[in-house]
């Protein structure tokens, strides 16, 4: 109930704010122009509603899980260097013969809007953010000076130095990590694990809203929940690279079709998975006074929100557009789907060996701890082929709006937590798997990611990580273990 509070005092407190400066006025929702999704949720639910789904439970996690950090970017918790790699299973490929042409040649009418100079189609300020971590506020941009920011890398003792970092919680309390932990500081002595001179610590998952970004830093608005004054509306300084952004505030002519949120698609061996499959795991579908449009919240480390717009407009120039079905992914998803498709293989052949034959295993498709997923560096994405589209805008910021497509047929159905869905032939192998020589459209998508600064998975033709936002946060990576349902949206200034 105080969340709640929270939210709408903030809500309550911008739009009087914006509209009594004369910044914006009144925002009617306007009808969106309605989008050909042809059906392939055959459970799903409405994601129209205002209230998170009753399937989602807040029941808190039990902790003693620890977290499974990826040994590459390229995986998913899984290892690399498996002695069983080099085989290939080699399923069975059936091509559907009516499955569209993959198209590279643009053929709309349409001319596509120039990217901003921040390398985005808009500009953060007035766009959601959260943080991923800990991360404390400072009451003045604190620039280049040191002490002021996370560890660029964390140190642990001599004897126990790669443990250490792959274990270090980021959800901990930084004051119990100062005898094995340092934070790098060129000059400063300060006692940075407790934050000395930060006006609040936002924990993860909290949502603020972007006033503006200078340097490395964001000036947001959030709800101080803890201040002498009881909830109020403070701003102050945040250090970026471990916030997540709303995607589609800020590249909004990305598809954007969250199911774990509408009714989950996930299935193994085309089964489907009891207690999973057509399930509502959270409730980030809601109105978008930014966009004006309902539309699903889609965060991601802003360290790779660049990227995945560059690996669009990529798409976009011939003709195609991205559909993503998921960034973040809380831990609590996470490990009821790994939970449910392990119960499942326990009882069924098909998919015990669709998960665990030679040299694939269980955590190639959905990890059974901590995945890229919680970090904030992985997406799981598909293409199109876009009919029709339409210059829309943000403000006064113009980008190209898919208003109709048709979705190229690629190696299985999304979610296939299976083999089958493999895009390598093999762990640490880059042959492609039958299924993806078999696809020129996965092989498209494929391209304009891994030109992009992404790595895709080899056990998933969907699943791709960004390299760049992996390691800026190795020091102090998320786990997870929050809900990211708020949303701050406003229109840039």
């Amino acid at each position: 109930m105080k969340h709640r509070k929270a939210v709408s005092l903030l809500c309550a407190f911008l739009a009087v704010c914006l509209c009594s400066c004369g910044f914006i006025g009144p925002i009617e929702e306007t009808p969106d122009p309605l989008l050909s999704f042809p059906p392939i949720v055959i459970h799903s639910k409405d994601p129209n509603a205002t209230d998170p789904p009753a399937a989602n439970s807040d029941a808190p996690l039990s902790g003693n899980e620890n977290p499974e950090p990826a040994t590459d970017p390229g995986t998913d918790n899984a290892d690399p260097n498996d002695p069983n790699a080099g085989t290939d299973p080699e399923p069975e490929v059936t091509v559907d013969p009516n499955a569209i042409p993959f198209e590279t040649t643009y053929g709309l009418d349409v001319e596509i809007p120039p990217l901003l100079g921040n390398g985005l189609e808009m500009p953060v300020d007035g766009a959601t953010g959260f943080a991923s971590v800990n991360l404390p506020v400072w009451p003045a941009n604190p620039g280049d000076r040191a002490g002021y920011k996370l560890a660029s890398f964390v140190y642990g003792d001599d004897t126990n130095s790669t443990a250490g970092k792959a274990n270090l919680d980021a959800s901990d309390d930084f004051t119990a990590r100062t005898t094995k932990f340092a934070l790098i500081s060129n000059t400063s002595t300060q006692d940075l694990t407790s934050f000395q001179g930060a006006m609040a610590v936002l924990v993860p998952g909290t949502g603020f809203q972007i006033i503006e970004e200078v340097g490395d830093w964001w000036h947001i608005n959030f709800v101080d929940q803890n201040s002498q004054f009881g909830e109020s509306l403070t701003s102050g300084w945040i250090e970026h690279r471990y916030c997540f952004i709303n995607l589609p505030d800020v590249i909004p002519s990305i598809l954007y079709n969250d199911t774990n949120c509408s009714g989950s698609i996930f299935v193994s061996c085309g089964k489907d998975i009891p207690n999973v499959t057509g399930k509502s795991f959270y409730n980030t579908y809601a109105y978008n006074v930014r966009l004006a449009r309902n539309e699903f919240i889609m965060p991601m480390l802003y360290t790779a929100a660049r990227d995945v717009c560059a690996a669009q407009h990529k798409a976009l120039a011939e003709g195609n557009c991205l559909e993503i079905y998921q960034t973040f992914r809380p831990l609590q998803t996470q490990k009821a789907v790994a939970n449910a498709v392990q119960e499942m293989a326990n009882v069924d052949p098909e998919v015990k060996a669709g998960i665990s034959t030679s040299p694939w295993s269980i955590s190639w498709f959905i990890a059974t701890g901590t995945s890229n997923h919680q970090i904030g560096f992985a997406l799981d994405v598909t293409l199109v082929r876009m009919k029709a589209g339409e210059i829309k805008q943000v403000a006064s910021y113009p980008y190209l709006r898919c208003t109709d497509f048709e979705r190229y047929s690629m190696p299985t159905a999304m979610h296939e937590l299976s083999l089958r869905a493999a895009s390598q032939v093999s762990p640490g192998n880059t042959t492609l798997s039958a299924g993806m020589k078999a696809s020129d459209c996965a092989q498209g998508l494929r391209r304009y990611f891994t030109t992009s600064g992404f790595t895709p998975l080899a056990s998933e033709w969907w699943h791709f990580n960004n390299t760049a936002a992996q390691r800026a946060t190795t020091a102090c990576p998320s786990k997870g273990d929050y809900f990211t349902e708020q949303l701050y949206s406003t229109l840039p200034a």
